[in-house]
């Protein structure tokens, strides 16, 4: 234990284009200003919970008329998690983006980020969610929880449990004045703990510990 240092991985905050990203995110997926769009930034892979993310949705489908899901990430479960969307009657609410390279001038226009997988190691997504302004609601896998903190920088569920993930969305949904206070201080944290700046100087610092231990 004692050669094991955390250096946290970084996000840019400046990257993201505020601005115009809500009628960028309208404009490239058909979408409209009532509608409160949720997103999901990651591979369509097993561990990102999308089973779990598809079944909040649905069960939130008759209650919120206007919730729409924008999956942004490619991989091997793209054709199952598409015949899941179908079978769940999601058709008209999700929408599978793929990758794209254009993802800063978009971020910024959602309403809110979930991140719902059960093995992960930090959570980039997450990271930038927070960078860009979004509110973010995330299962506490790994080292999620470094990040999010209950009710403080977002809200935080157990991992593979789709009834709390639907309950804490719709809290989301429900309450703008949680998603302003989750994204100011949320954005804070991220200057404070998560810039280029603290990541560099703690890689310079390890690096310099390890020259020191050998006389350097």
């Amino acid at each position: 234990a004692s050669k094991i240092a955390l250096v946290p991985s970084a996000v840019d905050e400046d990257v993201y284009q505020r601005g115009d990203a809500r009628a960028n995110l309208e404009q490239a997926f058909d979408l409209t200003s009532d509608d409160f769009v949720v997103g999901c930034v990651a591979q369509l892979i097993p561990r990102k919970g999308y089973a779990t993310l598809l079944h909040s949705v649905a069960s939130l489908a008759d209650g919120h008329p206007n919730l729409q899901l924008v999956c942004f990430g490619i991989g091997p479960l793209e054709t199952e998690l598409e015949n899941r969307v179908s079978a769940l009657g999601l058709t008209q609410r999700v929408t599978f983006a793929g990758f794209r390279d254009d993802l800063p001038r978009l971020l910024p226009g959602l309403d809110l980020l979930v991140h719902a997988a059960h093995r992960e190691g930090l959570g980039v997504a997450i990271l930038e969610a927070l960078a860009a302004g979004v509110p973010v609601v995330a299962a506490a896998a790994g080292g999620v929880p470094d990040i999010i903190e209950n009710g403080i920088t977002g809200l935080l569920v157990p991992t593979d449990d789709g009834d709390a993930l639907a309950a804490a969305i719709e809290r989301m949904v429900g309450d703008e004045l949680l998603r302003a206070g989750v994204v100011e201080r949320g954005y804070k944290k991220i200057q404070r703990e998560f810039s280029i700046a603290r990541m560099v100087h703690g890689n310079l610092a390890e690096y310099q510990k390890v020259l020191d231990s050998r006389g350097a």
